[in-house]
């Protein structure tokens, strides 16, 4: 069995979708504009509109999700746990990036 470099992009965008959906719900106004603009970009991945976007791409897609929040973990909310966790996404989505899997 190999490994598909793509699967944490998918992984990013349904987080993406289900963050959307919790903005809706909780009526915050930057969460949900912050993460539909996310969607929007999933969208336009998935539609492959020209097909030029491939499993790189998603592994790109990816590293920006996990990469963004890895940030504002580490420099607003200082939660150590979520530190750690958008850590090892960030770096396995960059390892997938350079070929390692």
């Amino acid at each position: 069995m190999t490994f598909d470099p793509a699967w944490l992009g998918y992984l990013s965008a349904i987080w993406c979708v289900g963050q959307l959906v919790w903005g809706i719900f909780r009526n915050d106004a930057m969460r949900t504009m912050i993460y539909g603009i996310a969607t929007f970009a999933a969208v336009i991945i998935a539609l492959n509109i020209g097909g030029v976007l491939n499993d790189e791409t998603w592994s790109l897609f990816g590293l920006a999700v996990f990469g963004a929040h890895t940030a504002y973990a580490l420099l607003i909310t200082k939660v150590p746990w979520q530190i750690a966790i958008y850590s090892v996404l960030t770096a396995t989505s960059l390892a997938s990036i350079i070929g390692v899997f």
